[in-house]
């Protein structure tokens, strides 16, 4: 399992596993088990360039092998408002 998070606000999930949801669920952290996945959408505040941390939770899922706490890697991805 993966506890999934954005920084910076909140999104909205809108299908699971490829299947619409009849109502967007507003979160700021999904949960995600093997096999899952999820469409989300957010609302970018930030001015254009701005970029929102997206990553597990689990520190240890933060890190590649042989990774100190100082430098990241793992399950961790970069979205930037387009400038």
């Amino acid at each position: 399992m993966h506890p999934m998070h954005m920084h910076g606000g909140s999104f909205q999930i809108v299908a699971e596993d490829g299947h619409m949801l009849p109502q967007p669920i507003t979160k700021d952290t999904v949960q995600v088990a093997p096999g899952e996945t999820y469409d989300l959408v957010f609302n970018a505040w930030a001015p254009p360039g701005s970029v929102y941390p997206f990553h597990c939770h689990i520190l240890a899922h933060l890190m590649n092998p042989g990774q100190t706490g100082e430098e990241m890697g793992g399950l961790i991805t970069l979205i930037e408002y387009a400038k």
